[in-house]
């Protein structure tokens, strides 16, 4: 790799790590001072703060597993294996947080009639709490899967003479890398897709309806329809473009140059969505707004 590539990449790697910290840091620091304040979190921002903490972690395990796969620093294969088992389990509460977060917009802002959904509209306040304790039991259970199975995959191949190894058994490693992230990932995105389909259908027949009325987009209802199908469609690119980066970075095929440009799209995600959240919470959004005015001051 020329050296001119490595570092566009060390600067661009570095500028997006520190991003996602400083942002992700941000909005953490900033949810546990008010709960601290008021003794009682509401959902929502308990739900901002999961996401915000898994951002953190996320980026921190992406860092140092990329740093190993480029041969930064070099470390024995089973500190390795539980590197990128914690990575798999802060990805996969990054990816459900993101899916109920995206559920919450999605059932606060669209009204239906459906018994279901009623009953979701009414509840999903007090069932974040425990989605947000399932998601870490369910992360949990895929990255100890993850660990031994990868492990065991690895004492059979060990276990055979390196001659015997072919090229099928690393297909097969590989295989299962790729069930095990798409199991840990194919329900929340799914939910997250379901979200914004739900969200941009609504909007479209709310402004359908309003069609001929003065100030249809000044309407109040109408800008919060806007605000929550943009986060919900920006989440969801930004989810498809992780999980893309995601599936493609344990491809051990990939070459070098592949690495790079998959990472990039996978540290992109945490200061890209810590923006997006900053931008529709009020709360967040004039507090950072007050620490810019701060810092020019």
């Amino acid at each position: 790799m020329a050296s001119l590539q490595i570092t566009a990449f060390l600067v661009a790697a570095v500028f997006l790590v520190l991003g996602g910290l400083i942002f992700n840091g941000f909005i953490a620091t900033l949810i546990i001072i008010e709960w601290a304040k008021c003794q009682r979190l509401p959902s929502i921002e308990l739900l901002l703060l999961s996401l915000g903490m898994s951002n953190i972690f996320t980026t921190v395990f992406l860092t140092g597993y990329f740093a190993i796969v480029f041969s930064l620093i070099t470390v024995r294969y089973l500190v390795f294996q539980i590197l990128r088992s914690c990575f798999i389990f802060a990805a996969s509460c990054r990816y459900t947080f993101t899916a109920w977060l995206c559920v919450f917009y999605c059932v606060k802002i669209v009204n239906s009639t459906q018994s279901l959904f009623l009953w979701w509209k009414l509840r999903i306040s007090r069932l974040i709490p425990r989605l947000i304790v399932g998601s870490l039991i369910f992360s949990l259970s895929i990255s100890l899967i993850a660990f031994y199975s990868l492990q065991d995959q690895t004492q059979g191949t060990t276990a055979s003479s390196v001659t015997n190894a072919t090229q099928e058994e690393t297909l097969t490693l590989e295989s299962l890398k790729i069930i095990i992230f798409a199991t840990a990932t194919g329900c929340p995105i799914v939910l997250v897709l379901l979200s914004s389909t739900l969200v941009v259908a609504s909007l479209y027949h709310h402004v359908c309806q309003m069609t001929g009325k003065e100030s249809c987009l000044k309407n109040p209802q109408t800008e919060a329809h806007i605000k929550a199908a943009g986060t919900v469609v920006s989440l969801l690119l930004l989810y498809v473009l992780f999980y893309v980066g995601n599936i493609l970075s344990l491809l051990d095929t990939l070459r070098e140059s592949g690495h790079i440009f998959v990472s990039i799209m996978m540290l992109v995600y945490s200061p890209a969505q810590a923006a997006i959240l900053m931008f529709v919470n009020p709360k967040l959004k004039q507090a950072a707004s007050r620490m810019l005015l701060q810092t020019k001051h």
